[in-house]
This record gives structure tokens, sequence and C-alpha cells, in this order.
């Protein structure tokens, strides 16, 4: 039997799309509702591998090939049906256009990390045709280092981090052995029902709850309230808040997981802790470094997952918190992660006192607000409602393989949130966290010297705590 890397969840993994036609959720809809040009909603992921030893220079090509046989299953079978009133519906797309769905490319031998880079930032930028189910895969080869990579992309409508993590990771086997046996676009048949859609029936608690939201916020920006809870739009104005392009630039940088617990476990924090502070960190530094620094605490924008136990996996199922972080002025690292794990504790106890609902609707108008001042053209006059959005999904520890090849990197390319030019989101695997930093190329050309300052402020902040 072929072992895969989250088998056990692959029979919830499609239970939103179980029958022949399903009406979107409306969180679902919502990311074809902002979806622009500019600022399309889909989402995805960079995967490297390294060419098994025995392999030829044809290994890529029979890949791509036996990959076109494989039929897509639900949701990748699927593709749109707007209506005039209500919410679209995914209806089944019996012939998939392989041409368009599965391309075959090359860099220039020997293709390098930057130019791959390069040549995603440029894939990512493009919109998905919304006449066809809402998914591309490139299979893209010649890269230095005996390496082919694969690049997906997957509109946000289809699912949140966790369902399109499952899916990046099925096709994906623990041994470098097993044969390729399914597609990324093949996952297996609903076994449950559909987790409710939020929104189905509103909790009797929730007016109570969202009055006692607003008020905690108008207490803070009075200054009559010791919560760390950032209050909304009042965030610094950075380079990073700015009116969104169609350009895009990619940078992957890899942080080393297990320095980053050492550090948690001995500071009382967090994997997610630590990742917000070396970012913290770099973006200080970089804001320096471009003349634009500020001495106000940025704010980050944090997705959370609303699972709850014997959710299927279907969908979208997330909502956002705001998180203040250090002063620019703050210049231990110390007690930058100090600060800042301190804020992340006060924003999941506030979070875990409210309804699924409660938290979903409050953070859903705050970000239809950005949405609309983007759309307006007013994201320069507008204040903001974060600086970055990031990001942190789980992946395998064991080493996986692809028909063979091993899995030597994998990074998330994002998406944009309303206001915002920059995503940093994060996955872990085999003993790292790779990270793939996202932004608008006209506002962070060098985005990849971000990356370097992430990379350089782990070291730092693993010397400061008397790490090695």
């Amino acid at each position: 039997m072929r072992e895969t890397v989250c088998g056990t969840l692959g029979d919830a993994a499609s239970d939103a799309f179980g029958s022949a036609m399903s009406r979107l959720s409306l969180l679902d809809a919502t990311f074809l509702l902002v979806d622009s040009e500019v600022s399309p909603k889909h989402v995805g992921a960079l995967q490297v591998f390294e060419l098994p030893a025995s392999a030829d220079e044809n290994f890529v090509a029979r890949l791509y090939h036996r990959l076109r046989e494989m039929p897509p299953s639900a949701p990748f079978d699927r593709k749109l049906k707007m209506h005039r009133f209500g919410l679209p519906e995914w209806v089944p797309e019996p012939e998939p256009d392989w041409d368009y769905h599965l391309r075959h490319m090359a860099l220039p031998a020997p293709g390098a990390q930057n130019e791959l880079a390069d040549l995603v930032a440029g894939l990512h930028s493009k919109p998905l045709d919304r006449d066809r189910p809402l998914w591309r895969v490139y299979l893209i080869e010649s890269l230095a280092g005996r390496r082919f990579a694969v690049y997906i992309k997957i509109h946000h409508a289809y699912g949140d981090g966790m369902t399109i993590g499952y899916w990046l990771n099925r096709w994906l086997a623990t041994s470098a052995r097993a044969g390729l046996r399914d597609a990324l676009w093949s996952p297996p048949p609903p076994a449950e029902p559909a987790a409710p859609a939020l929104f189905g029936s509103l909790p009797a608690t929730l007016v109570p709850e969202l009055y006692k939201l607003v008020t905690g916020q108008v207490k803070r920006a009075l200054g009559l309230s010791a919560s760390r809870m950032p209050v909304p739009f009042a965030a610094p104005r950075t380079p990073f808040n700015t009116q969104v392009t169609a350009d895009r630039a990619f940078a992957t940088l890899d942080l080393d997981l297990a320095a980053m617990k050492t550090l948690g476990r001995k500071h009382d924090a967090t994997v997610n802790d630590v990742l917000l502070t070396v970012t913290d960190i770099a973006l200080h530094r970089y804001l320096r470094e471009h003349d634009r620094k500020t001495d106000q605490p940025l704010v980050a924008q944090m997705p959370i997952s609303l699972r709850r136990d014997g959710d299927g996996l279907g969908g979208n199922q997330v909502t956002m918190a705001l998180v203040e972080l250090a002063s620019g002025r703050t210049r231990s690292p110390l007690k930058r992660l100090e600060r800042i794990h301190a804020a992340c504790r006060d924003v999941k106890s506030e979070y875990r006192a409210l309804s699924p609902e409660a938290t979903t609707l409050y953070i859903a108008v705050l970000e239809l607000l950005a949405q609309a001042g983007e759309s307006l053209h007013l994201t320069d006059q507008m204040p903001p409602l974060g600086n970055v959005l990031v990001s942190n999904i789980p992946g395998p520890q064991r080493t996986v393989f692809l028909d063979g090849a091993r899995l030597v990197g994998a990074y998330p390319v994002s998406t944009f949130a309303p206001g915002l030019v920059i995503n940093l989101t994060a996955y872990s695997y085999a003993g790292r966290l790779c990270c793939g930093l996202l932004g608008a190329k006209q506002a962070i050309p060098d985005i990849d010297r971000l990356a370097e300052l992430m990379d350089q402020a782990l070291g730092e902040l693993q010397c400061a705590g008397g790490e090695t």
C-alpha cells in the first residue's frame, strides 16, 4: 500500500464539493467578490524536487504525460456557475482542458533559485480563467542541482490554507520507492457531510459579543484599556500599504525550525511568536534601509482557523486577527519576542471568549472597509488596517517524495489582504520553515533583501537567547 502524508484526512477533503452541484458558502464567495485583475485571490505553492539518482533527462516529460492521464475529481472538476441573485454554485466540468490546467516548461539551464522565483512571480500575477475550473499546475525543469519544480495555483474560493495544504501534500509519498498513484487534482471522494457554512445559523450571543468587541476598541482608542489588542485602522503607514498593482515579486527563505522551537521553549513562546518576531525585526530594518523607519509598532494580520473537531476540510473556515508587534525603538530581540508573545496571548484570549461567527463578522466588516478603499483607489489615503499578513501552515516533518523525487523545499505563494502589498506565508517541512514572501514589485522590488534580513534576524535572536 502506498504511504501518503495525510492519508487519514483524505475522506473529508472534498466534503464541500460532494454533490454534483453545490452552492458556495458566503465566506467562499467573498474571495470571488474581492477578486480583481490586479489583486487576484488565488493561492498556491512552489514545490522543488531533486531528481532520483537513476533518473534520465526525460523524467519530467514522462511525469507530465502520466499526469495528463489522471482525471480530476472534486473540487478540481468543478467550475463556477454565477447567478444574478444569490450565491454562485460549483458545477461539473466534464472535460478538462489539459493544455490550460497542466503546463510543462523549462528555465534556461542551469536555472537558479532567483530565476525560478521570478518565473513564479510572473505566473502568479495572472488571474485564473473563471470559465474553467480555478486551478493550474506547471512542471518546471532544468533547475540547477538536478532539480525540477512544481508550481500550483488554486483559487481561494476552493478552500483555506488547511484544505489547500492537504491537497498539496496528498500526492506525495513517504517512501522513495513509491510510484506515482494519484495526482494533486484527484483527491478521494467525500465520506462525510460538509461542515456547516459560517453564518448558516447565527448564535443568540452575536449582538452582545459584537457590542463588547466594539466598546473594547473604543476604550483602547481612548487609552482606557490595558489590552494589547490593536485598534483597527491605526497601523502606521509604510511602503507595504500602497495601492496594489498587478506585478509581483517573490522570494523564498528556509528557517531552522528546530532552532525556533528551542527559542520558543526557552522563552515560553510559540514558533509563531518567533516567526512574528523575526518578521518584525526584518521589516523595521528594511524600513530603516529605505529611509522609511517608524517607531510605531507595526500591525500583523494573522489568519486563525475556525475548524472544530470533526469539521471536514472543504471550503474556508478561517478568520483574521490583528496583532500589534513591537515598537521600532525596541532594540533587544528578546524584549521584542516578549512583547509579541504577550500581544498574541491577549489576542488568543479575547478570541476564545467569542463565537466564530462574531469574530468572523467583525473581521469581515474591517476587511470590506479596507477592500472598499482599495477598489476606490483610496489605499494611499486611508489609514492602514495592518502592515503585513503573516501565516503559518503545518506540513509533514518526514521527507516526502513525488514518484521517487525528493521534495527539498515547499514554499507558499499566497495573495494580498486589502490595503496590503506584502504577504509572508510559512510552511513547516522536515525540520525547516519554508517561507514564501510575495510583494507587489512596484512597491517592494527587492523582496529578496527582506528574506535576507529575516535570516539575519533569526541569527540575532538565537545569539541573544544564548543559542548557538
